[in-house]
């Protein structure tokens, strides 16, 4: 289809918990969002209330950070990435002339935009360079080894510990267990042509050391042959040993070596690059190509039969066909040093292009768009390249036939060399990321101060979007331009430019205080050409001048083209709007409070930490930093109805910046796989659209043709493994909404039978009616087991028994197609294979794909394929399958599975997240400890390797030791990344969403919970605490609920059911920083049905709120603490005027305190009539008071214990602390069943 900054706080989770545990017998209340201080998220049960997330906490700017932003339901993406394209979304989304790209869906379409806006500075007339910006290159480098243990220091060390020794020296030393190397590593720029020589001491070494450069995104490069062994000085010559020249950035890597489990330790105690005796200076050189005899052999690479003859006056390029090609050539050369490539063309040529690339694929960079330009045009090939220092490159010299076949162009010369252009880009870019906006903070050579830029959305029309601008350069002034993809219109009046395309059209508009030109290409824009006033014909560019300093709004829209839609008046209305008056800065704050209520939305959990596999230096902080970001890239997602298209809904994308569009027609940016499992989390925070997400997908099967016609409840594009019924199943359990669940029965009862028939992928020219995939086979059956219980629920038996009864039926089905007992042509015989043709008449498979083994026959005289054990695999989750073939099924996984691999082993070729999950749900219900722990390591290694890799990927795969970073490919960013990282937070804090109903898992290491988990419309938390997970909240306020569950470890558990007095009335507070104005939650059970309550603060009783209770005698409702309640104890008393149920709460003096309320000693009568029944009070989100005993499981998973025990995971919470707590529970809860017992 990030390594993540460390600087962020981690869940509060230590002596505050001690503090109020003992201050107040009972549990740390669950915080809600309320003033004065934001919103507060729900603590996990057992742990201090824990800070809410916000964007502050989001805001990122390491080179890692995500670099695309959107909003949901906008059409509009900033900054999409090319998946099929290279390098991290930094690379390919920054820039020194600060970037701008768009993408846009209208009509089925994928409008991108590159560069829509970029940003210069022009010095003026007399602008002079403030002395000591410029940049200086090192005379010299020495290594200074003292300030490795610094905390700030300019080293990176990997994999080692570092000891400072005397005279400046460091003792690097390998680890005991796990890779034993590691490296010591610092960033070098220095001038090769005057410093070239590195020498390293090394006086003492108990293992093997070694050194090594790398440059910028490059390989390393080993300056010897082998690892040395003995202590002394070793010399190296640079230039030789890389071919590096000129100016050069690179990194310096001190390797110390080791053995496997023998620590080893190297003292490093010099380093330094000088120049060696007798050199001499070398000077740079650039390029000059004549276009003669001799240079024209040089362009040797060529696409369509394009030709370069060389002639008279240069050489000819000319195009046999009508469309394009070109001619290329490649360039080493030192970019730093010679930034200008100037291009000089003859009169009376054709239309042509210019591109450059590091590769002959991949996205070319275009220095200048198509063009009939003649005369010497220069071009900043620094500047909008990126590039530094010395590069490898190919320039690409393209024809373009617009429809004639052979034209042609002459090209007379073409040189690479000093200079610069008159628009300087900058020296440092310093982008920044936050899910309210991108920016810049650039920094330019030979000048001080900066030019930041803001680029945010717009909250009247979510389509429009804003670049603000902010001067401060000294005698210079900010130009922001962009490129005109189309035909420009501007309205110099309204100093609107309209770019109309062919779906789409979008509006870009200038403030007063702006210069607005128009140019013909970037070049000419960037070298100082006068420009026009208003675009023509070959107005590929503008630019827009500001004033030296003060911040300055460019506003820009998007807007659907067609019959029905006046696309250039709505995008420039919206476009002006964005920047009229204070509209930016109250955009701002509008999508500042979105982001931060949506946060508090958020599930949070106890326990980030990587635990029961080696942490490859992933800390609890990354992994949280990577889980919240991807809730926010989730919720980012949400693409809103379609009209032109005929989808009513909004959708979910596959992923929005991704820019995929192979799904069902009408809403092609979702894939009906990948936006199935981001519904499963997105109804947590945001059901609305996740359901209509859902509704919109099941709308488009096809139910317009007869019962017996092929297409018949078909989903059209890309046919993917069945994961509907458990999507709907899960939304079902999550919001209670049955008119919903109701709303897609029939589309789903329809499709599944297609699926049925159709256990293959499907995708333009792949559809072999007789494939079967067994990753398709295993998911439909995993998929019956939600639809029979929807049929259930909704009253549909018969369903129920058809679905109930094709299980068994695909099982032997599966046994039969997957286990062939033949070899192939290599002698070896499968345990199980992927793919099966059924038809025996084939000469051959009709597509063989790469895999671990190629295809072969079967028994049956069918032709299989073994594929990958990634897929075959996920039958693991067949709970039917014979124990002989599950037996098969392990064994090729066995073949892969490590705990001390990357990505557990399973990401030899890749891994994702859907067969990763039917994976641990198989081991998890397979009920053996050994099963249970796999599924922990698995949990834990692509939690750890995914954060590892900073992306959101449809595949990851291994690419070394642990520790180093995952690959990431296929379509990116996408849903597939975001759902297994928050389904493994999940599963490794002890919760089961996968299941729909409320289920748990307490593996060997298992510490924390989640708190807020959505079931039936309320909100519930579960805390692991002992062997036993507590569940507290308004959704499992119900008395007949027990708030303690018994969990043995490695065994799915569901809620249980206990005993209880009928008529017996609880309330439960959820509040933080209780203080004078402070919001609470409050909720409660075992009143009447329909009862009117009343409650009431104590001492001095002040009703606060009234509420009615449901037919269920429970409620939920929040109330405020009045201004003028003193600092103390109180309590809360909720009566329906015979029974009452109490809670004791601490109100704090101020709001830096933090207080939390308790359960009361003891119930109490009121003075008036009463029954028999004894009301409970409880407090906090910890143990409830309701009673226990009788206690039975419901919908437990599972029947097997993990025999592997751990000790509490590494959180942050003292094991003392954490055992008091659980003391304390303990008490509690016994407190409470003897109150009951005695009743």
């Amino acid at each position: 289809m990030k390594s993540i900054p460390v600087r962020l706080g981690a869940a509060t989770l230590g002596l505050t918990l001690v503090a109020s545990a003992l201050a107040l017998p009972g549990i740390p209340a669950v915080a809600v969002p309320g003033p004065p201080t934001g919103p507060v998220a729900a603590a996990v049960p057992g742990t201090s209330p824990v800070a809410a997330p916000t964007l502050d906490e989001l805001a990122d700017s390491s080179p890692t950070q995500q670099r695309w932003l959107s909003v949901p339901q906008s059409r509009v993406v900033l900054n999409p990435y090319n998946f099929d394209g290279n390098g991290s979304e930094l690379e390919q989304n920054s820039g020194v002339d600060l970037p701008l790209s768009t993408g846009f869906y209208a009509h089925d379409t994928a409008v991108r935009s590159d560069r829509l806006m970029q940003t210069f500075l022009k010095p003026g007339p007399d602008a002079q360079p403030e002395p000591g910006t410029e940049p200086e290159i090192p005379t010299g480098y020495h290594a200074d080894f003292s300030s490795v243990t610094a905390p700030a220091g300019p080293w990176v060390l990997k994999r080692l510990t570092a000891e400072d020794r005397p005279g400046g020296a460091v003792a690097l030393t390998t680890a005991a267990s796990g890779d034993y190397w590691g490296d010591l590593e610092q960033r070098v720029t220095i001038d090769l042509r005057e410093q070239s020589h590195l020498t390293v001491s090394v006086p003492e070494t108990g293992g093997k050391w070694a050194v090594k450069v790398a440059a910028p995104g490059g390989d390393d490069i080993k300056l010897h042959a082998d690892d040395i062994t003995t202590p002394g000085t070793q010399s190296f010559d640079l230039t030789t040993a890389t071919g590096w020249r000129g100016v050069t950035t690179f990194t310096l890597k001190f390797f110390a070596v080791g053995g496997p489990g023998a620590p080893a330790t190297t003292v490093f105690s010099a380093a330094e690059i000088v120049t060696e005796a007798g050199s001499t200076p070398g000077e740079p050189g650039g390029l000059t190509d004549p276009f003669d005899a001799g240079s024209v052999a040089a362009w040797s690479h060529s696409s369509a039969s394009t030709t370069l003859s060389a002639g008279a006056r240069g050489a000819t390029l000319t195009l046999p066909g009508k469309d394009w090609g070109y001619r290329a050539r490649s360039v080493s050369i030192n970019v730093t040093e010679n930034p200008i490539l100037t291009l000089r063309v003859a009169a009376d040529s054709g239309a042509w292009a210019l591109k450059v690339n590091r590769s002959l694929t991949g996205d070319d960079i275009t220095l200048q768009p198509d063009s009939t330009a003649s005369g010497e045009l220069s071009y900043d090939l620094a500047g909008v390249t990126g590039w530094s220092g010395n590069t490898d490159f190919y320039v690409k010299l393209f024809q373009v036939g617009r429809g004639t076949a052979g034209t042609h162009t002459t090209f007379e010369r073409l040189s690479i060399h000093p200079g610069s252009a008159l628009l300087k880009t900058a020296r440092s870019a310093n982008p920044s990321w936050d899910p309210t906006e991108l920016g810049y903070a650039a920094k330019y050579t030979g000048f001080g101060g900066e030019i930041r830029t803001r680029d945010r959305f717009d909250s009247a029309s979510i389509d429009a979007f804003t670049r603000t601008v902010t001067g401060s350069v000294p005698g210079a002034q900010p130009v922001v331009a962009g490129a005109i993809s189309g035909t420009g219109v501007y309205d110099a009046s309204r100093r609107v430019l309209s770019v109309e395309g062919k779906d789409a059209s979008v509006a870009i508009v200038f403030p007063a205080a702006a210069e607005v030109r128009f140019f013909e290409s970037e070049s000419a824009l960037r070298f100082g050409r006068q420009g026009t006033e208003t675009p023509d014909a070959g107005s590929r560019y503008w630019g827009a001048t500001l004033p030296e300093s003060g911040s300055y709004s460019i506003g820009a829209s998007w807007a659907i083209r067609d019959a029905q839609h006046p696309a250039p008046a709505v995008a420039s209305a919206a476009a002006v709007a964005a920047i009229t008056g204070n509209t930016v800065e109250s955009a701002h704050s509008h999508w500042t409070a979105f982001w931060n209520d949506y946060l508090a939305r958020v599930p949070m959990v106890g326990n980030f930490g990587i635990e029961r596999v080696a942490p490859g230096g992933i800390t609890p902080e990354q992994v949280r930093h990577f889980y919240l970001q991807a809730w926010a890239g989730l919720e980012m997602n949400v693409l809103p109805a379609t009209p032109e298209t005929g989808n009513n809904f909004a959708q979910l994308g596959t992923g929005k910046p991704s820019m995929w569009m192979n799904g069902t027609p009408g809403t092609r940016n979702v894939a009906s796989w990948d936006s199935l499992l981001g519904m499963q989390q997105l109804v947590q925070t945001d059901p609305e659209n996740a359901w209509a997400s859902f509704q919109g997908m099941m709308a488009l099967v096809n139910d317009q043709v007869a019962p017996d016609a092929y297409e018949y409840g078909e989903l059209g594009g890309e046919s993917l493994p069945s994961r509907k019924a458990q999507t709907a199943w899960i939304l079902y359990q999550a919001t209670g909404d049955r008119d919903k669940l109701e709303s897609i029965y029939q589309a789903l009862k329809i499709h599944l039978a297609w699926e049925k028939n159709n256990m293959r992928w499907v995708l333009h020219g792949h559809n072999y009616l007789d494939e079967r995939d067994s990753e398709f086979v295993a998911s439909l059956i995993f998929d019956l087991r939600f639809a029979a219980q929807i049929a259930t629920e909704l009253g549909h038996t018969a369903d129920a028994d058809t679905w109930n009864a094709w299980r068994p039926e695909l099982t032997r089905n599966y046994e039969e197609w997957f286990f062939p007992t033949t070899a192939d042509k290599n002698g070896k015989t499968w345990a199980t294979v992927q793919k099966v043709y059924l038809d025996p008449t084939r000469s051959g498979p009709p597509q063989a794909d790469q895999g671990e083994g190629g295809p072969y026959r079967n028994e049956h005289g069918q032709w299989v394929d073994p594929g990958w054990s990634f897929y075959t695999t996920t039958a693991l989750v067949m709970e039917d399958l014979a124990p002989e073939y599950r037996a098969k099924v392990r064994e090729r996984f066995e073949d892969d599975f490590s705990e001390n691999k990357q990505l557990a082993g399973l990401g030899k070729f890749a891994i994702k997240a859907p067969d990763a999950q039917l994976m641990v749900y198989g081991l998890l219900d397979g009920g053996a400890p050994r099963e249970a722990d796999e599924a922990e390591v698995i949990i834990h290694s692509l939690t750890r390797d995914m954060t590892s890799s900073g992306l959101f990927a449809e595949v990851y795969y291994e690419t070394g030791a642990i520790g180093k970073p995952v690959g990431a490919r296929g379509v990116r960013p996408s849903l597939f990344g975001i759902s297994n990282l928050i389904d493994n937070v999940f599963l490794a804090n002890g919760v089961r969403t996968d299941l729909g109903d409320p289920s748990f898992v307490r593996l060997g290491h298992s510490a924390g919970g989640v708190s807020g988990v959505s079931w039936m419309g309320k909100r519930f938390d579960a805390a692991i605490v002992g062997e036993d997970i507590h569940v507290s909240g308004p959704a499992v306020a119900d008395p007949s609920i027990c708030p303690v569950i018994p969990a043995p470890t490695g065994k799915t558990v569901g809620l249980a059911t206990c005993s209880i007095a009928p008529g017996t009335p609880s309330v439960t507070i959820r509040a933080d920083r209780i203080v004078p104005g402070a919001k609470i939650a409050v909720s409660g059970a075992g009143f009447g049905a329909g009862a009117a309550l009343t409650l009431t603060l104590h001492s001095d009783p002040v009703e606060v709120g009234t509420v009615t209770a449901d037919e269920a005698g429970a409620f939920d409702t929040t109330v405020t603490i009045p201004g003028d309640t003193p600092a103390g104890a109180h309590m809360l008393v909720v009566s329906d005027g015979t029974l009452e149920a109490r809670a004791d709460l601490v109100v704090a003096e101020g709001p830096g305190n933090t207080a939390s309320p308790s359960p009361s000693g003891e119930p109490s009568t009121p003075s008036g009539p009463t029954t028999s029944a004894e009301p409970s009070a409880t407090a906090g989100s910890g143990v409830s008071a309701s009673p226990t005993n009788g206690a039975q499981g419901v919908g437990a998973q599972g029947a097997g214990q993990h025999g592997a025990g751990g000790g509490l995971a590494h959180t942050g919470v003292n094991p003392l602390i954490a055992g008091g707590l659980a003391v304390l529970l303990l008490l509690l809860g016994i407190g409470v069943l003897r109150r009951r017992r005695s009743a």
